[in-house]
C-alpha cells in the first residue's frame, strides 16, 4: 500500500489508460486468437472496432481535457465510468443475441452467469456513477479507480463479444450446411 501511494494516483491511472490503448490497438490490429483462419481474425478485428466506436467520444473528450490542462478532473469525473456502462449495456445484448443464435445447443447456464455478471456492473456503474456526479470533492484516486474500472470492462466486453460473435457465426455456419444439404435431397 505505500508503494501505491508513492506512485501516486495520476501515475497509476496513465499507465492503465496507456495499457488500454495498447489493448485496444490489439484488438483493432492484432490477432487476438492466434488463430490463421483468416475470417475469425476479422471477426475479431470487427469486435475490436465495436468496443474503439463505443469509446471515441470519450477519446475526444479526453484529448480535449488534457489539452486544457483539466485531465485529472476528466480521470476522476464520471465519464469513463459511464463509457463502462454503454459496454456493459452492449454486452447483455450481445450476449442475447448469442442465445438466440444457439437455438438450445449450448446450456443456458453459461450465458445467465455473463448475463448476471453484465448486469452486475451495469447496476453497479450506475450507481457508482451517480455518487461520482454528486459527490462535492472527489479523490484523486478515483481517478486511478476509473481507469481500472474502463480497463477490466473493455477486456471483459471484448471477450463476451468475441465469443458471441463466433457462436453466431457457427450457428450460420452450420444453418447454411443444413440448408444446403436440405435443398441438395429435394432436387
Amino acid at each position: 500500500m505505500e508503494m501505491l501511494a508513492k506512485v501516486g494516483p495520476h501515475a497509476i491511472s496513465n499507465i492503465l489508460i496507456l495499457a488500454l490503448i495498447v489493448i485496444l490497438a490489439i484488438m483493432l490490429l492484432g490477432n487476438i486468437s492466434g488463430s490463421k483462419d483468416e475470417d475469425t481474425r476479422w471477426l475479431h478485428r470487427g469486435v475490436g472496432v465495436e468496443v474503439a466506436f463505443v469509446l471515441l467520444p470519450f477519446v475526444f473528450y479526453g484529448i480535449g481535457s488534457l489539452l486544457n490542462g483539466s485531465y485529472s478532473k476528466f480521470i476522476a469525473s464520471p465519464e469513463l465510468p459511464m463509457a463502462a456502462m454503454i459496454l456493459a449495456a452492449l454486452t447483455i445484448i450481445s450476449l442475447m443475441k448469442g442465445l438466440a443464435a444457439s437455438k438450445n445447443q449450448t446450456s443456458i447456464e453459461n450465458f445467465l452467469v455473463f448475463t448476471f455478471l453484465a448486469i452486475l456492473l451495469l447496476v453497479g456503474l450506475g450507481a457508482y456513477i451517480a455518487w461520482l456526479a454528486f459527490a462535492k470533492d472527489v479523490s484523486p484516486w478515483f481517478g486511478a479507480l476509473n481507469s481500472l474500472i474502463i480497463f477490466g470492462v473493455v477486456i471483459f466486453s471484448f471477450a463476451v463479444h468475441a465469443a458471441m460473435a463466433e457462436r453466431i457465426k457457427k450457428t450460420q455456419a452450420v444453418d447454411l450446411a443444413g440448408s444446403t444439404k436440405e435443398s441438395h435431397l429435394n432436387s
